[in-house]
């Protein structure tokens, strides 16, 4: 059998980056190269799909971020953080065991609140299990909320390298996990009596945050009653929040 023979169906990049981008809630890449695929020209569309509302994830690994060519195309502009140019797979990334570390914008943000109370809450990310692997990253960009950390490296201005940082974009959000062994809190974890949900927890809050889950609004409105009789008055509390979700205060609102 000759190459053509066994070729595998070509990869719908048009299909998916063209024709049926604006039907998905979040596009999410993890660990994909988008060079064999062709789809390059269609990254320009993934960046307006942000702007116009759309979700965005990338996954680190040897082929995201910069070792996967990233560096100076559309996608860099919405991205979360900086990437440095390709000038090799040694400097893009670094492999040893770390500890992510919960930041202050961290406990805040609903993504990495795993508990209610802020102290449990730290605790909890204190005892997840270490990860293997990281891509590098310049720094995070100005508008942009950094959640996780890494414990020793740094970046470009000096502070700790972004483990996982977010964006809100145009009308759309951004998020950026700069490792693909998340996995460690699940699989790990469970295997050594810890708590696996962890895992869990932070991927369905990442991806609500992403959808713009009305739970996650940055306006919050909650009546004080589950429920109110037809022509009564209707009391109910407004809370207003930054883009790290503290309370943002004297800021105008409609009703």
């Amino acid at each position: 059998l000759n190459a053509a023979e066994t070729a595998l169906i070509p990869f719908p990049a048009q299909e998916l980056f063209e024709i049926e981008l604006g039907g998905f809630d979040v596009a999410i890449f993890q660990n994909f190269n988008y060079g064999p695929f062709r789809t390059r020209q269609y990254l320009p569309n993934i960046a307006q799909y942000i702007r116009d509302g759309g979700g965005f994830l990338m996954v680190g690994g040897p082929l995201s971020f910069a070792s996967g060519g990233y560096y100076g195309t559309p996608i860099t502009h919405v991205l979360p953080v900086d990437i440095p140019p390709g000038f090799g797979e040694e400097r893009l990334l670094d492999d040893r065991p770390f500890r992510v570390r919960l930041t202050h914008a961290g406990t805040h943000h609903p993504i990495t609140r795993l508990a209610l109370d802020p102290s449990d809450n730290a605790r909890r990310w204190a005892e997840t299990e270490q990860l293997e692997g990281m891509n590098l990253v310049t720094q995070t960009k100005p508008d942009a909320v950094t959640l996780l950390e890494h414990p020793t490296l740094r970046d470009q201005q000096g502070k700790k390298m972004p483990v996982v940082a977010v964006r809100e974009v145009g009308q759309g959000r951004t998020m950026a996990v700069m490792t693909d062994s998340t996995w460690h809190w699940s699989f790990l974890a469970g295997n050594k009596g810890g708590d696996p949900r962890i895992h869990s927890a932070f991927w369905s809050n990442a991806i609500k945050w992403l959808i713009k889950d009305p739970e996650m609004g940055l306006v919050q409105v909650r009546t004080l009653e589950e429920r109110i009789p037809v022509g009564e008055v209707a009391k109910a509390t407004i809370q207003v929040f930054q883009p790290d979700y503290r309370p943002a205060a004297n800021q105008k609102i409609g009703v």
